[in-house]
């Protein structure tokens, strides 16, 4: 991950990274390969990398704008790929052969890495996330070569995307001609989101429940009020990065000794979670976190893990306002206490 730090007016922080590679000093020949692919940014500024091998999948994935007026946006795109063997995660569609994505009539074609073999396709979820400027975008189809079985699909939308219609469509493979455009702007959210469910139950995918629980530590000036983002990465794929805005335990989030509780349904199961990253974006007067440890739990497998953190979240301490906690034994108990004990001492400004 990299600090957010910089002075390029043009680029800020953000950083494009291709790879690692490990070469170690034991062998002559040996090399391990760390596989990225992806942005590092503002909002996503770490990340988790696992060793390469030979079953690694890099898909070619085609988007087709809509060639009707106005069928263009400047929103933001994400994609998931679902096959018989797991699912890539959510992935924003950044880098595309074109400067302006998703102009009207136009094919980007973007490249997509997985580790291991998704098998099978079996569909796609596409999201879109409007702009400021930007609130619609008509999608024509997706279309995805996999590398590893010579698999080309076609994922036939025709799908008007607002925050009218909807905003998240789950797509199976077809011909072109199968569908015809829809371009009802009436209130079918809704609607549009149960037709998703419908059709990932029907391929074989069953929902699942994450709950998040979000301990702040009872140490003085512990809470927050910036925004909190969660990423959680598992053996079989991540839940992207996303907002933690509605707790279900407290309106007021991220106090001194609360739990924090919030829940999230997503088309498919990660496996067993071995990395999350948590961040804040430093906003409001009271930025500064002292987060004890965070819980999630998995309803379709009565799955539950704990990552332990004990530090601040902080840019004004000895820390970023960001974590990457990996799944290691529990931390001691004595641990936090020096932490709350280093935070009384240290903190002379008035207690929440």
């Amino acid at each position: 991950g990299h600090d957010n730090t910089g002075v390029n007016l043009l680029s800020g922080a953000k950083w494009l990274l291709e790879k690692v590679t490990v070469a170690f000093p034991e062998s002559t020949s040996e090399l391990a390969e760390f596989v990225c692919k992806q942005w590092l940014r503002d909002d996503h500024c770490s990340c988790h990398l696992q060793r390469s091998s030979s079953k690694d999948t890099e898909l070619t994935i085609r988007v087709v704008t809509d060639a009707k007026r106005g069928s263009g946006t400047d929103g933001n795109v994400f994609l998931e790929i679902l096959g018989e063997e797991g699912s890539n995660g959510k992935q924003k569609l950044s880098r595309s052969q074109n400067t302006d994505k998703f102009e009207t009539g136009q094919t980007d074609i973007f490249k997509q890495f997985y580790r291991g073999d998704l098998g099978d396709i079996r569909m796609v979820v596409v999201y879109f996330e409007p702009s400021f400027l930007s609130k619609k975008w008509r999608l024509d189809h997706v279309a995805v070569d996999n590398p590893l079985n010579g698999q080309t699909l076609t994922f036939p939308c025709k799908q008007l995307f607002s925050s009218k219609t909807v905003l998240k469509k789950v797509i199976e493979p077809n011909s072109l001609d199968s569908l015809t455009f829809s371009d009802d702007e009436g209130d079918s959210t809704s609607e549009g989101l149960n037709s998703a469910r419908s059709a990932a139950s029907k391929s074989g995918f069953q929902k699942c429940k994450y709950t998040i629980r979000i301990v702040t530590g009872d140490v003085k000036n512990a809470g927050t009020d910036a925004n909190v983002f969660l990423r959680c990465v598992g053996t079989q794929g991540e839940l992207s990065e996303r907002p933690l805005k509605n707790s279900l335990t407290f309106r007021d989030k991220f106090e001194r000794g609360h739990t924090d509780v919030f829940e999230f349904e997503e088309t498919t199961n990660i496996g067993d979670i071995t990395d999350i990253h948590i961040r804040h974006d430093n906003a409001n007067f009271r930025a500064d976190w002292f987060l004890k440890e965070v819980v999630v739990e998995r309803d379709i497998d009565k799955y539950n893990v704990k990552f332990q953190c004990n530090d601040w979240l902080a840019k004004s301490k000895t820390s970023l306002p960001q974590k990457h906690l990996h799944l290691d034994p529990k931390l001691p108990d004595s641990l936090e206490e020096e932490a709350a004990l280093a935070a009384e001492t240290g903190n002379s400004s008035a207690e929440e």
